[in-house]
């Protein structure tokens, strides 16, 4: 390295070292735990990723990484009333009759509703932030949502806004998940990456297909996606695909 930074690294090093050691004192005192991708208990879905997410910052119960099986309902950035309301409908469907896990996140609408309906039926929560740990921590819908709950993050703990952030949200999503559901999922968007790549993987991906509406992807279901229209028949389908 050239002369200048070498010294600049000599003098600052204190400093940098003093803010580390204060910044891990402060995630030890709140109850954070750091996983690396060498550690054994570090979630082998993410394997499946095209890039390397070296560590995983988490805080709550770390067996609920462990937790099988696990949903996801995704939805593209826009979702409109109607979608939404299916999508809360469905969801409690799920969470009364199957003992299943929620992949979710605690940005976007959709994906709360999703966390808010799971803790209303005492199902386990898995929150993934595009954002720090300490972001997520300090923010009250976080600390108001009551019952099992596990925050994760790939992203540094004083992170609040990665260039992004949201897409590697969603990556960790759809790889921790082990079934999908769509609501309004549009044609060539992210949402739709994230379906093809579970449909590759040889995961259930399921998509809502309700008679008479424009809110469903034909293309997914062409691919393989399992259709359904009511509450019922997802349920149904889930307890088949699962062996539940």
């Amino acid at each position: 390295m050239p002369a200048p930074v070498v010294s600049y690294l000599e003098t600052q090093k204190s400093e940098h070292l003093q803010k580390t050691e204060a910044l891990a004192q402060q995630l030890r005192q709140l109850g954070v735990w750091i996983l690396s991708c060498q550690d054994p208990r570090f979630p082998r879905d993410l394997e499946a990723l095209p890039y390397r997410v070296p560590l995983l910052y988490g805080h709550g119960p770390l067996d609920l990484l462990h937790h099988r099986p696990r949903i996801a309902f995704l939805n593209s950035r826009f979702i409109r009333p109607e979608a939404e309301a299916a999508l809360r409908r469905a969801a409690s469907a799920v969470f009364q009759d199957l003992r299943l896990a929620v992949v979710t996140s605690p940005f976007r609408t959709a994906y709360r509703a999703c966390a808010e309906v799971a803790v209303a039926h005492g199902a386990p929560v898995i929150l993934v932030g595009d954002r720090g740990i300490l972001f997520l921590l300090q923010s009250p819908w976080v600390r108001h949502l009551k019952g099992p709950k596990l925050l994760l993050t790939p992203f540094a703990p004083e992170d609040v806004g990665t260039p992004g952030a949201g897409m590697v949200r969603d990556d960790l999503i759809g790889c921790l998940a082990d079934v999908l559901v769509g609501f309004e999922v549009y044609e060539g968007g992210n949402m739709e990456r994230q379906f093809r790549e579970a449909l590759k993987a040889g995961k259930t991906a399921l998509m809502w297909q309700r008679k008479g509406s424009s809110l469903a992807n034909p293309r997914l279901i062409r691919q393989g996606a399992l259709p359904f229209a009511t509450e019922v028949e997802l349920v149904a389908r889930l307890r088949d695909e699962l062996g539940l």
